[in-house]
């Protein structure tokens, strides 16, 4: 196979300028570069891509849209995946942040590892972090320290890592973005840490819920049981938790 090239995750990017610049933040750490797909942000995010040292950003669709197309969006991923061949591919959201089993490790030394016991895939067990409160102003990983252990994101596979070679097209939208899938797929053994913070305060969630998701959902993918993790939420209903409702995080979790 060609020399690898750098670990790239895949973004797409709504209206997220509070929480992106630390998840782009990390990713650099970890050694990986980064791609946003920016669809179309009224908040200023994609004005800040190059502050953040993105390495590379669109907009996209072509034009501003109503109706935000998740199908369109895991193409437009793979498509891209394709093109960056030969690396690893992270399909990412801006709201998160991974760690590899290994604290040692960082996420470019956690690839090497895995292509290196011969595999080409990852799992990660997702943690979906809560806001408690309205004090969020930073560091996502450090302020969030609640989860919610038994939400389904827990138990489902999300296998969004892989060793993308070349003249290869994953396929991501059959499996809702959940689950890549190529020939010769091989997933490790080990999970890794996907840390999830979709909800940051009070005003943030009723904002994101009500505003800039629920209404540009496409109603067949809801039939098909897309786009259900809001379905809990209710106009003027608190969308803060209780922590004693929720795990606390350690680092040893």
């Amino acid at each position: 196979m060609p020399r690898l090239k750098p670990a790239t995750a895949i973004i797409e990017v709504y209206n997220e300028r509070d929480i992106l610049p630390w998840t782009v933040r990390h990713l650099r750490d970890q050694g990986c570069r980064v791609y946003v797909l920016d669809n179309w942000s009224t908040d200023g995010s994609y004005e800040i891509l190059k502050s953040l040292g993105v390495w590379g950003w669109e907009r996209w669709p072509a034009e501003p849209s109503s109706v935000h197309d998740l199908p369109a969006v895991l193409d437009r991923k793979a498509e891209l995946a394709a093109s960056l061949s030969p690396c690893w591919i992270i399909h990412h959201d801006a709201d998160e942040i991974r760690r590899t089993p290994w604290p040692a490790l960082s996420l470019a030394e956690g690839f090497k590892r895995v292509e290196a016991e011969g595999y080409n895939a990852i799992d990660h067990r997702k943690y979906n972090f809560w806001a408690v409160d309205n004090g969020y102003l930073g560091d996502p990983e450090t302020y969030f320290r609640f989860y919610l252990l038994e939400h389904l994101d827990y138990r489902l596979p999300h296998v969004q890592a892989w060793l993308n070679p070349p003249g290869v097209r994953v396929d991501l939208s059959s499996g809702a973005g959940h689950q890549v899938k190529f020939p010769g797929l091989s997933i490790h053994p080990d999970k890794w840490t996907l840390k999830h913070y979709p909800i940051r305060s009070q005003s943030h969630g009723e904002r994101k819920i009500f505003q800039e998701r629920l209404p540009r959902y496409r109603p067949d993918l809801h039939a098909q049981d897309w786009h259900v993790q809001y379905d809990f939420a209710s106009p003027g209903g608190s969308l803060l938790r209780h922590p004693f409702d929720l795990a606390l995080w350690k680092e040893s979790t």
